[in-house]
């Protein structure tokens, strides 16, 4: 005889089903989140760099000894093509990543992430899409051209002025 006593009972285990099934849901939701800033920094790069073509004039220079030199006024509106892709990626990146910020409002640090790589590349993008859009490098034309033949600059940024602005300076801002 057992006297009484009864045998254990094996607990069973929670249903696990709706739990993965809820993170898998997530997961999914954030990779489309994801995806959907990135398609949208992409094509705001595209159309960035085509409305830094449109308003952008070209500097005027000269070939000089199958070389291209720009000319007094091409000096001064050399910078014209740096200021203006800044001028046009801070306003596009900005309102932007405002948009998106506002839509996207219940994945905050996911959103963050998504819109400083997606404006990283939609400014790479916009300026091979305004370079590419733009005059032909002029040095290679220079080479088959006359002397004081003109032609006019490439769209271009000078430096790493994408880069540059994003970068912490080497020393502490208040020394």
């Amino acid at each position: 005889m057992s006297g009484g006593l009864t045998p254990p009972t094996v607990p069973e285990p929670p249903p696990s089903a709706p739990e993965s099934s809820e993170r898998r849901q997530s997961r999914v939701a954030g990779v489309a989140q994801v995806a959907v800033i990135a398609l949208a920094f992409v094509l705001a790069g595209v159309a960035a760099g085509w409305l830094w073509e449109a308003w952008w004039r070209p500097p005027s220079g000269l070939a000089f000894n199958h070389r291209f030199f720009l000319d007094d006024q091409g000096l001064q509106r050399d910078f014209a093509g740096t200021g203006t892709y800044v001028l046009v990626a801070a306003g596009t990146g900005l309102a932007l990543g405002s948009l998106l910020g506002a839509l996207f409002r219940r994945r905050a640090l996911l959103t963050l992430v998504a819109v400083v790589v997606g404006a990283s590349v939609a400014a790479w993008v916009m300026a091979r899409t305004g370079h590419a859009l733009g005059p032909a490098d002029p040095s290679v034309a220079a080479r088959t051209s006359q002397d004081f033949d003109p032609l006019d600059a490439d769209l271009r940024v000078v430096g790493l002025t994408p880069i540059s602005c994003c970068r912490p300076p080497p020393w502490p801002a208040w020394s």
